[in-house]
């Protein structure tokens, strides 16, 4: 499935794309760049070892391509997305989650995100499935949540979460979230007012067509 969205006078597509593991050392030095030239690395995140986890298969690597953009674009990568299968992030602070087989998705770098979620989050989502996945964890940066509150729905229990503090410059902490910290996205509960509902539960509710941290 593509994904397009008119932008004035041309039309931007993308797809997100499985790595196969034996691929991995082919594509690494263009992943790499991505990472470094958007400086969207986490801090402190051990690029050495995540890439011995990729050629293991621990991780896999899901690198988002355009199919339609301007010349510039499409000899470029538009993202990259690591997801882990397994146990939960060890690093919950609450009860809202399980110890169920979960799939931890990490966007490390994105460009023009919009043109490509839709078609990652299909692609994780029959991913996670096909691997017994019963809850979704999503990280990225604080301006991601928009796209990464997608995956409600489509898996039992759905938490979303930060890898890093700064994004642009501004300290992300003003949200009360610290990296690995997750929040569980749920549905506004019907006839309860915001803060009622915030003071029984730190999580994320959906309103409007936009997550709210509920604090």
């Amino acid at each position: 499935m593509l994904i397009h969205y008119d932008l004035g006078k041309r039309t931007t597509k993308g797809e997100l794309l499985l790595v196969p593991v034996e691929l991995v050392p082919a594509v690494w030095d263009r992943a790499y760049y991505l990472i470094r030239r958007k400086g969207q690395a986490p801090e402190g995140y051990d690029i050495k070892a995540l890439y011995q986890r990729l050629l293991l298969g621990r991780d896999r690597l899901w690198l988002a391509v355009f199919t339609h953009a301007k010349a510039h674009l499409m000899n470029s990568y538009g993202g990259m997305v690591i997801s882990t299968v397994g146990p939960p992030p060890k690093d919950l602070s609450h009860v809202l989650f399980t110890r169920d087989r979960s799939i931890t998705v990490h966007v490390i770098a994105a460009r023009k995100i919009y043109s490509w979620f839709d078609d990652a989050v299909e692609k994780i989502t029959a991913y996670g499935l096909e691997n017994e996945c019963r809850q979704c964890f999503a990280m990225g940066r604080q301006g991601w949540f928009g796209q990464m509150k997608k995956f409600y729905g489509r898996f039992e229990r759905v938490g979303i979460g930060l890898d890093r503090l700064k994004t642009r410059g501004r300290d992300t902490r003003q949200c009360t979230m610290r990296p690995g910290y997750f929040r569980r996205i749920e549905p506004w509960p019907e006839g309860v007012k915001f803060w009622t509902a915030a003071s029984r539960k730190r999580q994320f509710y959906l309103r409007g067509g936009r997550a709210h941290a509920a604090d």
